[in-house]
């Protein structure tokens, strides 16, 4: 039986944890419950361990033998485990799954749900989220680092916890392998390495960079827009997160009225009547939410665009923040949204910066030229 197939299947006894590769877990305990966590440095540059996880061909190579993918915001992420029959609740496998985030290459969150070693809560239609990071190392590897929140308490809970734990190290560990047999096969890392940088460097000339203010904004203006705003607040991780992802924090420095619900599609309303919403997290990590923006951008205010705040501690009295903002469309009313985006997130960060350390802002601005 090939590993692809061994690890796919559900109701397999799966290998020990921490074998091949695949960091042990860790069940970090908060406000946000108990998250799976396990980290994992493949020899692949993340472009193709992107690849690896957004595609039915990519995604066949290490875990699931066939699936359904559409890689969009709500888009299926149905993984078909290799069952020769259904089960009792008439799935094959992961289906019923979503997308619910991404930024290219860097991020990817779905909802998942349970095993038929776990009946109650797969019948029951019980998910947890999921959230990979992909990290760009030196010589054309990727850390992958893997989150799994949303549990709940109980026996059941309990089991399903125990069950992925295990399943999750085979997946990585199976993740693994795949590229190192394709580096022995196909050549080195740093071969594709250097090919990504190429790639790279010939979109180099669509982007620009500059700083206004505290931030430093990066527009790439190329196929694929994307807009990256980054600034060191200084101010710890934790208050940082509370002004961007609670409604008290919120209200406390940035606006007299806020509602958010930190779940997966609870309200983000930033103001009143907004119709952002949550679509993934990592407590003291990273925030998605969808986008909106002003009345003179009707088509984009219906929806489209969405973003990821990143949060990293410089150390414990200072935060790096970025925002990175995709779903850029095509169209005169889009560009003309994009350019009053990129000067007005640097207003909101600049007032998060003053409001969280208690300085002023500079308001000056260099622009590209």
């Amino acid at each position: 039986m090939s590993t692809t197939r061994r690890i796919c299947t559900w109701v397999a006894a799966l290998g020990a944890v921490g074998i091949g590769g695949a960091r042990m877990s860790s069940a970090d305990e908060g406000d946000a419950g108990r998250i799976l966590r396990k980290e994992v440095v493949v020899v692949a540059p993340p472009e193709e361990v992107w690849h690896a996880w957004t595609t039915s061909e990519g995604i066949a190579g290490f875990f699931a033998p066939e699936s359904k993918i559409e890689l969009r915001l709500g888009g299926p992420y149905d993984l078909y485990m290799g069952m020769t029959e259904p089960d009792e609740s008439g799935k094959r496998g992961a289906e019923g799954s979503k997308i619910l985030s991404y930024i290219p290459h860097e991020m990817l969150s779905f909802d998942w749900t349970f095993s038929p070693a776990v009946p109650t809560l797969r019948n029951a239609g019980a998910k947890t989220h999921v959230v990979l990071r992909f990290e760009r190392l030196e010589d054309g590897r990727t850390r992958v680092r893997f989150a799994q929140l949303g549990w709940k308490e109980g026996e059941d809970w309990d089991k399903g916890y125990a069950y992925f734990d295990r399943a999750w190290t085979s997946v990585l560990n199976s993740l693994k392998e795949h590229f190192d047999k394709k580096r022995s096969e196909s050549g080195s890392a740093r071969d594709s390495g250097r090919a990504a940088k190429s790639e790279a460097k010939s979109e180099s000339s669509r982007k620009r960079t500059w700083t206004d203010g505290n931030v430093t904004v990066k527009a790439d203006y190329g196929s694929s827009k994307v807009q990256e705003f980054e600034l060191a607040i200084p101010a710890p991780v934790k208050e940082v997160w509370s002004a961007i992802a609670t409604a008290e924090g919120f209200r406390k420095y940035l606006a007299l009225q806020a509602e958010i619900e930190l779940k997966p599609g609870g309200r983000y309303e930033t103001w009143p009547g907004a119709p952002n919403k949550v679509l993934s997290y990592v407590p003291l990590e990273m925030l998605s939410t969808s986008g909106s923006a002003p009345p003179q951008f009707p088509n984009v205010r219906k929806g489209g665009t969405w973003n990821a705040y990143f949060l990293e501690p410089i150390d414990e009295n200072r935060t790096r923040l970025r925002l990175v903002v995709v779903g850029w469309q095509a169209g005169d009313e889009w560009d003309r949204a994009y350019d009053y985006f990129l000067k007005n997130n640097p207003v909101f960060l600049n007032r998060l910066h003053k409001q969280l350390s208690g300085s002023r802002a500079d308001a000056s601005a260099t622009r590209p030229k």
